[in-house]
């Protein structure tokens, strides 16, 4: 009877082992190279009011230039910030496809109670998210059925959490002046939209501080522990 209980206990701490959290990216986390959002399109753009132009891409302490104004100057590429991830929990097995991977036919399966991490927003109803380690094109189909709170029958998985991130724009003005500038919710610029004119960018979330993230990574990873010790507890009868 103790030999069996011993064993209980080492199955249940080797299966506590493999509950924490799935891999996810180290924050914070930088998307080289987007564009995030519908018609979203690097080109000649127009300042809507005044604008800060600063020397480096997430940092405001260093300003370069400043553009007035009506005045135009050319987008040149942008970076993503990702200070947060979003989470979604999966219900329903499915497989998703990576178009980074050089092997691009080549699909993982996902199962129930795995966890994706958004990124941020790519255009119509898609994420940028990560998954083991790889970058994958996520559909907002997986989730939107429902509210999110509510995932109805139809739904293979539910959104938890935003993403939280800020868009860094690289700039030449007329000058040739080349610097950095914040893209947040207020689109102060014109022509970044190819399809219209943008007022606020979609799915953005206020930068959360650094006690809300590790707060809420810790509560995460407390419920994902007492849910696995209860099913690992379960299976064992303990």
């Amino acid at each position: 009877m103790k030999n069996q209980t011993l064993l209980s206990i080492f199955i249940l701490v080797i299966s506590l082992n493999n509950c924490y959290p799935q891999e996810k990216p180290k924050l914070p986390y930088i998307s080289k190279d987007q564009c995030p959002f519908e018609g979203c399109v690097y080109t000649e753009w127009t300042t809507r009011k005044d604008l800060v132009v600063y020397k480096s891409e997430g940092d405001t302490s260093i300003v370069a230039f400043k553009l007035k104004q009506n005045e135009s100057f050319d987008a040149l590429t942008g970076n993503v910030h990702i200070y947060n991830c979003g989470i979604v929990v999966v219900l329903k097995p499915f497989e998703l496809s990576n178009p980074y991977d050089s092997c691009s036919h080549c699909k993982i399966d996902v199962k129930p109670e795995d966890k994706i991490y958004l990124l941020h927003d790519i255009g119509e109803g898609w994420y940028m998210g990560w998954f083991k380690g790889k970058i994958y094109e996520i559909p907002g189909d997986l989730w939107n059925y429902a509210s999110v709170n509510e995932p109805s029958e139809n739904s293979y998985a539910q959104k938890l959490v935003e993403p939280v991130y800020d868009w860094w724009v690289k700039i030449r003005d007329k000058q040739n002046r080349i610097g950095w500038i914040l893209i947040n919710n207020n689109v102060e610029v014109d022509g970044a939209d190819s399809l219209g004119k943008l007022e606020e960018l979609p799915n953005q979330q206020l930068k959360a501080t650094a006690i809300d993230i590790v707060a809420f990574d810790r509560l995460s990873a407390f419920v994902v522990n007492i849910n696995c010790s209860l099913n690992v507890m379960n299976k064992i009868n303990l």
